[in-house]
């Protein structure tokens, strides 16, 4: 028997319609479920929610999660992640970047309400983060180290930031929420 790749798989003692049967059960649309989590009374949907919500403490922004369920245009519903409201930025987590491209209500909600939406991909990184501002979806970058522009934080707002390199461009309140966030220990 062959692996994907032509190679031979490994054998593991398992009948090969075992494997087969195994195999074509296999569905690689489907995505992980989340682990609900809970953090500060607050029960995440996910894991990477969860770790937003240590990040944001650990930089002083308040938030909301799930603040309220909005009707789309379209009549559709959409209830977003989180709320900054001293940013007036709403926030969407997903793990990965093609899970957002495939779930496209936030950049519905952003773009038709002409709103602020921050685009948070995987769990708080050394990057900036995708948004639509005032309901363009300009291409820009956000900056979510409020302290390394202070005057953002007494503007309440995100600047629009190029690509960061390694880390080093972080003030040092970022890198620790960063490593906060990453460190967090929840319970089951």
């Amino acid at each position: 028997m062959e692996n994907f790749d032509g190679a031979p798989a490994p054998n593991n003692a398992m009948p090969d319609a075992e494997v087969l049967a195994r195999a074509s059960a296999f569905d690689p649309t489907q995505r992980i479920t989340a682990i609900p989590t809970t953090y500060k009374g607050y029960t995440f949907r996910s894991r990477t929610e969860a770790r937003w919500a240590v990040f944001f403490d650990a930089m002083q922004i308040r938030f909301e999660y799930e603040p309220e369920g909005l009707m789309l245009a379209d009549g559709s519903r959409y209830l977003p992640d989180f709320y900054l409201p001293d940013f007036k930025w709403f926030c969407e987590c997903k793990p990965s970047d093609g899970i957002l491209q495939i779930e496209d209500k936030s950049k519905r909600f952003g773009m038709n309400g002409k709103v602020d939406v921050l685009f948070l991909v995987g769990p708080p990184d050394f990057k900036a983060y995708r948004g639509i501002s005032g309901g363009f979806d300009d291409g820009l970058t956000y900056s979510l180290d409020i302290h390394w522009w202070s005057k953002a934080a007494r503007e309440g707002r995100f600047y629009a930031a190029p690509c960061y390199g390694d880390g080093d461009e972080f003030s040092a309140q970022y890198q620790d929420a960063v490593y906060q966030s990453r460190s967090e220990r929840f319970g089951c």
